[in-house]
C-alpha cells in the first residue's frame, strides 16, 4: 500500500522508516543533525513547496538509500491516512 504524504507525493508503506513531528524533531540535536546531513548529501525534499511550511518529516528507505521529505501534513494527519488503508504499519 501507499501513503499520500502531501502534495500529490506518496511513499510505499513499507519504505516508511519513521514520522516525526518537525518542532520535536529539530528541538533536539540529533534530529537537527540528522535533517543537516540529509540536507547536505541532496537527501532531503521539501515536498510543500515555497508556500506551505513544512510540519512533518518522512523518513523512508529503498534500496538501501534513505531518504526525507518535509511535508505540509501534520503526524496526526499522516496516521489518521494509514490507518484508514488498513495497515497500521506505525
Amino acid at each position: 500500500m501507499y501513503l499520500h504524504i502531501g502534495n500529490g507525493v506518496v511513499a510505499a508503506e513499507k519504505d516508511i522508516l519513521g514520522l516525526f513531528d518537525l518542532d520535536n524533531l529539530t528541538s533536539s540535536e540529533e534530529g537537527a543533525a540528522f535533517l543537516r546531513a540529509a540536507e547536505k548529501e541532496g537527501d532531503l525534499e521539501n515536498i510543500g513547496g515555497d508556500f506551505d511550511l513544512p510540519k512533518s518529516v518522512i523518513v523512508t528507505s529503498s534500496g538501501g538509500k534513505t531518504h526525507a521529505y518535509l511535508s505540509p501534513v501534520t503526524t496526526l494527519t499522516l496516521l489518521k491516512r494509514n490507518r484508514e488503508t488498513g495497515d497500521d504499519i506505525f
